[in-house]
């Protein structure tokens, strides 16, 4: 498998005019783990959305090495979408096709399981508490074999046994 390798070169990012993002030259080498750290309002999110492919750069250029698809990019935003239907359904859409019914509810079991909802699978999901939706959305992005994980404050509504679990799996999936 291709290591995945991304370079931003003269990348600006506006909103309504305003300069959000200016990124001269960076490169995320293959299999190298970075975290952004900045002040509010800093570009963290605008810098991972472009890099995830969910917004495009006003200047400049993104080079993707050994990123085919995008679904060789997991992406989990910073305030995920949660559908209203059951918890189980939100984690089945994120599946692969083709998997039989009985292969797609063992694995939805497994991953509710693994990041500590498995109990809420009959439950709908815009009943979820915060931390409840961001695991939910944790999994969801897991139902797939990803080259690269961009998380935006993966666990920023949860409280620290969520946190810590999330963590584990994390190191687990990686």
């Amino acid at each position: 498998m291709n290591r995945p390798r991304i370079e931003l070169l003269g990348v600006k990012k506006y909103y309504r005019g305003r300069p959000v993002l200016s990124i001269d030259e960076l490169s995320f080498e293959p299999g190298v783990r970075c975290a952004l750290l900045g002040a509010n309002g800093s570009g963290k999110t605008t810098l991972l959305r472009l890099l995830a492919g969910v917004i495009r750069p006003d200047a400049g250029e993104i080079r993707r090495y050994g990123l085919e698809t995008e679904e060789d990019i997991g992406y989990l935003p910073q305030k995920p979408y949660v559908f209203s239907f059951s918890v189980r359904r939100n984690l089945e859409i994120a599946l692969p096709p083709g998997l039989g019914a009985g292969q797609r509810r063992r694995q939805v079991t497994a991953l509710l399981n693994q990041v500590g909802i498995g109990e809420l699978a009959a439950a709908r999901g815009s009943r979820l508490s915060g931390g409840e939706w961001q695991r939910l959305a944790f999994a969801r992005m897991l139902a797939r074999r990803h080259k690269l994980l961009l998380l935006d404050e993966p666990t920023s509504a949860m409280d620290i046994a969520g946190n810590e679990l999330i963590e584990n799996v994390l190191r687990a999936y990686l």
